[in-house]
């Protein structure tokens, strides 16, 4: 099997910030500590559209994406689903199983949390902000029929998720094409 790797690492409007260099960040404890240029705020002092992450740190996989635009039959843009960091060279889904376990990730070390749950914005293209994909039934069918398969009971049948949280337990720097390994 091939090594895992970080394939991008990117923030968006909606977590208010953007990165200014998004090859490589330093990872607080508070999730990226350096590296950001902030949004204007409006003049109540809010990021329209903003949102706040149970989790500083969340990740998702190329696989996964790709596994999801499968079912969908389209192609589906990654920023929907707002991740800081999008692996590349596991198998779809594995990041799903790293759920209490810590990872290595370039020199900072974090451990993985519960999968991100997911609302009607992923529904919307990131660029117009038009809802364009059910993507939310698609996510729904895919675990349904990934649970089926493996014979496994599904304790919330009502969640939709995608992708991981994370908590950083030691800060560090991450950059694009580094190995994750278990720490």
């Amino acid at each position: 099997m091939s090594a895992i790797r970080t394939r991008t690492i990117a923030t968006t409007p909606v977590k208010g910030t953007a990165l200014d260099f998004p090859a490589a960040v330093q990872l607080g404890i508070g999730g990226v500590a350096d590296n950001r240029s902030f949004h204007l705020i409006d003049e109540r002092g809010h990021l329209p559209g903003a949102a706040v992450d149970v989790h500083p740190v969340t990740i998702s996989s190329a696989e996964s994406l790709a596994a999801v635009a499968e079912v969908a039959g389209a192609d589906v843009d990654g920023r929907r689903f707002r991740m800081l960091i999008e692996l590349e060279g596991g198998e779809p889904f594995e990041e799903e199983g790293w759920t209490g376990r810590t990872r290595r990730i370039g020199s900072a070390r974090a451990r993985v949390g519960d999968s991100v749950g997911r609302c009607a914005v992923i529904t919307q293209d990131p660029d117009t902000a038009g809802a364009d994909l059910p993507l939310l039934k698609v996510l729904r069918d895919e675990r349904r029929a990934r649970d089926s398969a493996a014979r496994r009971p599904r304790l919330d049948r009502d969640s939709i998720t995608f992708g991981v949280y994370a908590m950083v337990t030691r800060a560090g720097r991450v950059s694009v094409g580094e190995a994750i390994a278990v720490a």
